[in-house]
Order: C-alpha cells, then sequence, then structure tokens
C-alpha cells in the first residue's frame, strides 16, 4: 500500500489507523515524500525492496508446493511431470536459485527422452516434433545455466549429449528434413550461447578436457568451431 503525502501532512496515529483498516504489515506500508528528492529515493528503494520480497516468497512458496507433486509422485502422466519440473526450475530461476533450477531442468529433460517410443496419443511424426521442441527448450535452459555458472565444459558435455541423444531419432523419410533442420539450429543456438556467454574462456593448459574415454577437444570450446559444423554438416 502507498501513500503520497508532504512531510508536515502525516502523523503517526494516521499511518497506523491505515496500516489496521487495509491490514497491512507495517513494512508494506511505504510513505512517499513527494516534495524532497532525497526521501522519494528512499522510499521507491524500500517500494522495490517491498516487492521482491513478497515476489521471491510467493515463487518459493509456489515452488515448494508444485515440488511436493513432483516427490511424491501424485500423478502418473510423464507429461504433467515434466510440466512440474519445468514450473520448479522456472520458479527456482526467478528466485536466482540457479542450483534447483538446474537439477530439475534436467530432471525434465531426462524424463522427457524416456517418453521416445512409448507414448502413442498422438501420430508418431507429431509425437517427435514435439518431442524435440521442449528437448530444444530445455536444452536452451540448461545450456545456459552452465554457461552463466561458468561451467563451459560441462556445458560442451551437455551439448554433445544431448547431440547423441537425439541424432538418430531422425523419424519418418518423408520429413526427415524437419530432423535435420532441427539438428543444425542445435548447433547454431549452442554456438551463440557460448558466443555471447559472459565467461572469459580460460586458455587450453588449464581446463582439463574431458577424460581419456571421453575426451573434448580445444575447438569444442570456439564457436566457430560449431558455426562450422553447421555449415558443412547440414
Amino acid at each position: 500500500m502507498m501513500r503520497s503525502f508532504d512531510a508536515d501532512d502525516i502523523s503517526e496515529d494516521r499511518m497506523i489507523a491505515l496500516r489496521k483498516r487495509a491490514e497491512l504489515d507495517s513494512k508494506y506500508l511505504i510513505t512517499f515524500i513527494q516534495n524532497d528528492a532525497s526521501e522519494l529515493k528512499q522510499s521507491l528503494n524500500r517500494l522495490a525492496s517491498a516487492f521482491a520480497e513478497l515476489a521471491n516468497t510467493y515463487y518459493r512458496d509456489e515452488g515448494r508446493r508444485i515440488k511436493t507433486r513432483v516427490e511424491k509422485k501424485n500423478t502418473n502422466s510423464v507429461e504433467l511431470n515434466i510440466r512440474y519440473c519445468f514450473k520448479v526450475a522456472v520458479y527456482a530461476e526467478f528466485r536466482r536459485d540457479w542450483a534447483e533450477a538446474l537439477r530439475f531442468y534436467e530432471d525434465a529433460y531426462h524424463t522427457l527422452r524416456e517418453m521416445i517410443g512409448t507414448a502413442t496419443r498422438l501420430p508418431a511424426t507429431q509425437r517427435l516434433v514435439e518431442i524435440k521442441t521442449v528437448a530444444e527448450q530445455l536444452h536452451f535452459k540448461i545450456s545456459t545455466l552452465l554457461l552463466h555458472g561458468g561451467k563451459v565444459i560441462e556445458a560442451v558435455k551437455w551439448f554433445r549429449q544431448h547431440n547423441a541423444s537425439y541424432r538418430k531419432l531422425v523419424g519418418a523419410p518423408e520429413v526427415m528434413f524437419l530432423h535435420w533442420e532441427w539438428m543444425s539450429r542445435q548447433f547454431l543456438v549452442f554456438s551463440e550461447l557460448l558466443e555471447t556467454s559472459s565467461v572469459t574462456i580460460q586458455s587450453s593448459s588449464s581446463l582439463v578436457l574431458g577424460t581419456a574415454d571421453n575426451p573434448l577437444t580445444e575447438w569444442e570450446l570456439i564457436p566457430a568451431y560449431h558455426y562450422q559444423v553447421v555449415f558443412f554438416n547440414f
């Protein structure tokens, strides 16, 4: 609740009466002193803090409510479970809880991958297109969080996994072009994410490029490499 007054026009008793009448917590009753620039700025800062606190509380409570459904497995619908995971992750992003957001985006991604070949509600081609569309969005979210968290190697490994998971899911021969268009977009978007990421990629000598069983090349950390893959392979 906000009221605008000159500094001399309001009394403490009136403030208390207004708050009680509206059943407000005192910290949410903010007075704007219009004729004093310094006081007005402080009032705006208090207003911003109050909104931020209320929004954070709302998204935390909503996230907990939906997360309970996921953890208790209250639904047999795989689609609904993916939706719940996505919502929890989005609410976590709003609260800047990057770890929880990443975890639930990954849960949604892995659950989605398990749906391939098991759902019969829609024609096979339409179903595969829908799954790939959702997978693309989840992959974008996961890659963005990893890169913004400075986890460049993890992001490249994740992209490799994403590519391997869907590369062979071509679908019906008559719509094969849809698959390769989708695949090329995965490389293009990941290239752009690498290019626009605020993370400064360290020199190759200080990076552990994968493992002996699953090595990464220095080229895979460079956006131009993925642009080149799109150009020569799709």
